[in-house]
């Protein structure tokens, strides 16, 4: 093999593992550093830090770095005349009744209208038929040490401490936890900044977001806690309040709309 083609395969090695080091480069070292120092004063120990971060599970999610288009329009509308359609508020509907001494508790406890839990349920994992499939580590790391936005990269280190944190008091597997490409889990669609309004529901001494009873109470009390729900009709703080569990004027339209699909203000 002549020198030039050496060169050139050295090259593509050498990039390639570039491109999947999270740690390559100066600023990338000093950053990992920085991380660690902030997660030992939540009382990690560096090896305890450096067995997750070398784990052969961890990945580099190169798809979530940007640029992204804006949400197309025709799409938006599309999946609402999907979720509207009659197949799907008949799968509400069953999923509702067959709950309902659930949905009914958190009602009564909460104060938090149950059309509006099973409707956020249904707009964020399809009532649970769909969780995510990026691990939740992953995400948050990938964008902490990728992302060319300062902004990103701040808000994706304090939810990977915090969801690190979560991990550890809770004894679960960091890696373990699969969510969507935003680091959301469980049925309720959780950040891990959210995580102080998680509850255990069910009483089995465990906060578990992917069992139905405990996200049902945890979502109501965010929805109560930080929205400051009204219970029985729509008006502009419970729209404030569904804004707040997600930042999007469409998702606050078809959480509605589904809602009153249930029977929502219909009381």
């Amino acid at each position: 093999m002549n020198k030039f083609l050496q060169g050139i395969i050295f090259l593509f090695i050498f990039l390639f593992n570039q491109e999947g080091n999270l740690f390559a480069g100066e600023n990338n070292q000093a950053g990992r550093e920085n991380l660690f120092q902030e997660l030992m004063k939540k009382g990690f120990t560096r090896q305890e830090l450096e067995n997750i971060f070398s784990d052969n599970r961890v990945e580099v999610y190169n798809s979530l770095i940007g640029p992204f288009g804006k949400e197309n329009e025709k799409k938006r509308q599309k999946y609402l005349k999907f979720l509207l359609s009659d197949a799907s508020v008949q799968d509400g509907k069953t999923f509702l009744l067959t709950n309902d001494n659930i949905f009914s508790d958190v009602e009564k406890e909460i104060g938090v209208d149950k059309e509006i839990i099973v409707s956020v349920f249904k707009v964020e994992t399809d009532l649970g038929r769909y969780f995510g499939n990026y691990r939740v580590f992953n995400v948050y790391n990938t964008l902490y040490f990728k992302s060319h936005s300062v902004k990103k990269k701040e808000w994706a280190k304090q939810e990977l401490i915090c969801f690190l944190v979560i991990c550890k008091e809770n004894g679960f597997d960091p890696l373990s936890i699969f969510g969507s490409s935003a680091g959301a889990f469980g049925w309720c669609q959780f950040l891990p900044s959210s995580w102080k309004y998680a509850c255990d529901g069910n009483n089995d001494g465990v906060i578990d977001l992917f069992n139905l009873t405990d996200a049902a109470y945890s979502a109501a009390i965010f929805l109560k806690e930080r929205g400051k729900w009204q219970e029985g009709e729509w008006n502009d703080r419970n729209k404030q309040a569904i804004f707040k569990y997600n930042r999007s004027l469409f998702y606050v339209k078809t959480v509605r709309l589904y809602a009153e699909k249930l029977g929502f203000n219909q009381k």
